[in-house]
C-alpha cells in the first residue's frame, strides 16, 4: 500500500502552513519533503495492524475507523529531511528537530515529537478547523 505524497491533497489551510514550515527550514539550509499526507481508511487500518496482526513496531494508535487519524482528514503529514541524495531522520534532540518544532509552533502546527505517549518526529498536523 503506497503512501500518498501529493501535497495538493492536503487541506488548503494546512498545506499553506506546511509550505511555510518547509520555507522556514529551507532558510536554515534544510530540506524537508512530504513522505505521506492524506490517508484512506484502508491505509490507516493497514498501518494500525503493524505491530499487532502484521510484523513490525507499532506506528499508530489510530485504527482508521473508531479512531481516525488527522491524515484521513488531510490535516496531517509525515516529513523527512533530505540531503540531496537520501531521506533521513536525525536523532531526537538534533538541531534539525529543534528547528522543525520551532517552525511548527510559529505556524500553529502540532509536531509529533511533542507527544508524550508516542514520539513521532516526522509527524506534523493542524489541529484547527473542523475535522470532517
Amino acid at each position: 500500500m503506497t503512501p500518498n505524497r501529493d501535497i495538493k491533497k492536503l487541506d488548503p489551510t494546512f498545506r499553506r502552513k506546511l509550505e511555510a514550515v518547509i520555507a522556514d527550514l529551507a532558510g536554515h539550509g534544510l530540506t524537508i519533503v512530504l513522505v505521506e499526507g492524506w490517508r484512506s481508511a484502508k491505509r490507516q487500518a493497514y498501518l494500525y495492524a503493524q505491530g499487532r496482526s502484521r510484523p513490525g513496531p507499532i506506528v499508530t494508535y489510530k485504527d482508521g475507523v473508531k479512531k481516525q487519524s488527522r491524515h484521513q482528514s488531510s490535516r496531517a503529514a509525515d516529513v523527512y529531511f533530505a540531503d540531496g541524495k537520501h531521506l533521513y531522520l536525525p536523532p531526537f534532540g538534533a538541531p534539525e528537530w529543534k528547528l522543525l518544532a520551532s517552525s511548527c509552533k510559529a505556524h500553529d502546527l502540532y509536531w509529533g515529537g511533542w507527544n508524550r505517549r508516542f514520539k513521532d518526529g516526522p509527524h506534523v498536523e493542524w489541529r484547527g478547523g473542523i475535522i470532517g
